[in-house]
């Protein structure tokens, strides 16, 4: 009812807007009022009260009916707007749906196409595997029943060709046959390097070249290449390698990830054969060290004391052009292998990574760690020398293939049979010892003494380093570096001079001076005519005289005299 009553009273002020509005209009009256006009005094219209009720009620009834059907028409309109919106998402969600499940059914299709494109891998590298198997045993019973060697491999080899070019046999088929020989002493002449090279360049496959090559099957190529010491291309070789490795090396990570030793084979193969050391370095810059810091863990497990020495070996040719961060990379990584894995070498990875470490230097902040490093290899070499001579404490230190027990065969051992005493073959002893003399190493010197005295004295007669020209200078110069030219290796008497190094040395040394030839026999000559002279030299002079002073002079005197004559027709 109040709602009603305020409504009335809303239409009755609304009524009297005009009466207002009116009066308002009306002109003022002019003079007295007894001469305004008659009409203009008249009373304005009264409206009563009845009046106005019955006029409000009408106006809100149509007012009421009005608002509802507005109303009415209002919700009709949000509720088709409703409708129509609820209808769009509808269909967005059908269309939603139907993308997602095409998307299922795509992702379904790639998922099948790429198990089938992996079957299809396997059963291609499966079927080329078993090709190079058949291959194989075909090649066994050939040379087994016709007694053959050299001639029955070239036909085979020349059969092998003939199928690839047919597109019968893969090329990595190719290279893993050749290997297999090569393994087996049968390596490629040069026309036979050169025609698996050109196969190589041209390919068989979307990617040709070096780049269309798995890891492993670089690695063994370049095996077999390098079986062909006269293969004219070398260079020509080692530098396409490069070049293919260096363009987008990120690339090739995958497969150095499954084959992480790809990359010190490739450094082995470039330090034999490449001369460029610019060329050289940008293989070290841009692939080796960034791959190395990447990845150090892959690097450290699949790293070998050979690969370290490949490496070094390649960083060393480099000289000035390689930047320091690249070598402070691998003298890291080696460092990092060594601390874990000292204790797991033989004779060979011993002297292998005494070699590298040489190499490397010392560190960017001038630490001493690889003079430390190598002062463990000289422990392990007393170990080894222990465990020959049956007189190790503990039989728990681990051995690894290149043990003594395991490395005395081969035609080396045959050419130069080793006693029970003795771990070194007459190269890793002058390797070993060329390390220590580079890095100045003369820590324990008892131990060293022990190695020189198995290794340098004769026994029975035989000496371990006859016809060993090379690391017969080598041995000579390092125990003159090493301060060692004086160091007693056995019981010194006038009858027996022979208990120092360079007296031990003397005979190989005087054998060695009429086989001297070429560039490599004069740096031989130097160093032997350098350890002789300064030895000479650095004699005590009486009274402190040992007992074998006169005869240790005539020694070192009889094969200065001969390395002198030598010299005359070596090239200066």
């Amino acid at each position: 009812m109040a709602a009603l009553s305020r409504e009335a009273e809303n239409l009755a002020a609304r009524a009297l807007k005009p009466w207002l509005a009116y009066a308002a209009r009306r002109p003022m009256p002019r003079g007295p009022p007894s001469q305004q006009a008659p009409q203009l005094q008249a009373a304005p219209p009264r409206i009563s009260s009845a009046d106005v009720g019955s006029s409000a009620s009408v106006t809100v009834a149509s007012l009421s009916r009005e608002e509802i059907h507005l109303q009415q028409r209002h919700e009709q309109e949000a509720h088709g707007k409703l409708q129509a919106l609820l209808a769009e998402a509808q269909a967005n969600a059908a269309e939603a749906k139907a993308a997602h499940e095409a998307a299922q059914t795509r992702a379904a299709d790639l998922q099948k196409q790429i198990r089938n494109l992996e079957g299809e891998r396997d059963a291609s590298m499966k079927a080329a595997k078993a090709q190079a198997v058949k291959e194989q045993q075909k090649l066994q019973i050939e040379m087994l029943a016709t007694g053959a060697g050299g001639d029955c491999v070239e036909v085979h080899r020349s059969k092998l060709m003939d199928a690839f070019r047919r597109g019968e046999v893969s090329l990595g088929a190719i290279i893993s046959m050749h290997f297999v020989l090569a393994r087996h002493g049968s390596g490629v002449n040069e026309a036979s390097a050169e025609e698996l090279w050109q196969a190589v360049v041209q390919g068989s496959g979307v990617i040709t070249g070096i780049r269309g090559l798995a890891g492993r099957e670089l690695c063994d190529l370049l095996h077999v290449l390098s079986t062909a010491r006269r293969f004219p291309h070398h260079r020509v070789v080692a530098g396409d390698v490069v070049r293919a490795l260096s363009v987008d090396p990120e690339g090739y990570y995958a497969e150095l990830q499954l084959w992480p030793q790809t990359l010190p084979l490739v450094a082995e193969y470039l330090s034999w054969h490449l001369n460029d050391a610019k060329t050289m370095s940008i293989f070290l810059q841009r692939v080796l060290a960034p791959f190395w810091r990447c990845h150090p863990h892959i690097v450290n497990a699949a790293l070998l004391p050979h690969y370290a020495t490949a490496v070094s070996a390649a960083c060393a040719r480099c000289e000035s052009k390689l930047l320091t961060d690249v070598l402070e990379t691998v003298r890291s990584a080696i460092c990092a292998w060594a601390e874990g894995n000292i204790h797991k070498l033989g004779p060979r990875g011993t002297a292998s990574l005494a070699l590298a470490l040489s190499r490397v230097g010392p560190g960017l902040a001038g630490e001493e760690a690889n003079v430390q490093y190598l002062a463990a290899l000289v422990r392990r070499v007393g170990e080894l020398l222990d465990e020959a001579a049956g007189t190790s404490s503990s039989s728990s230190s681990p051995r690894d293939s290149s043990s003594p027990s395991k490395q005395r065969g081969g035609q080396w051992a045959r050419r130069h049979p080793m006693l029970p005493m003795q771990i070194f073959r007459g190269d890793w002893l002058g390797m070993f010892l060329s390390a220590l003399a580079r890095a100045r190493c003369r820590s324990e010197t008892e131990i060293i003494r022990r190695l020189l005295a198995a290794h340098l004295l004769p026994h029975d007669g035989v000496h371990l380093l006859a016809n060993e020209t090379q690391n017969v200078a080598l041995a000579a110069h390092a125990a003159l570096k090493l301060d060692l030219y004086s160091l007693r290796l056995a019981g010194a008497n006038e009858q027996n001079p022979g208990s120092t190094p360079l007296s031990a040395l003397a005979p190989e040394a005087k054998a060695a001076a009429a086989t001297l030839r070429g560039s490599a026999g004069a740096r031989s000559a130097c160093l032997l005519a350098h350890a002789y002279g300064a030895a000479l030299l650095l004699l005590p002079e009486p009274p402190g005289l040992p007992r074998d002073a006169e005869a240790l002079r005539k020694i070192y005197l009889e094969t200065l005299e001969e390395l002198f004559e030598a010299s005359l027709t070596l090239p200066m």
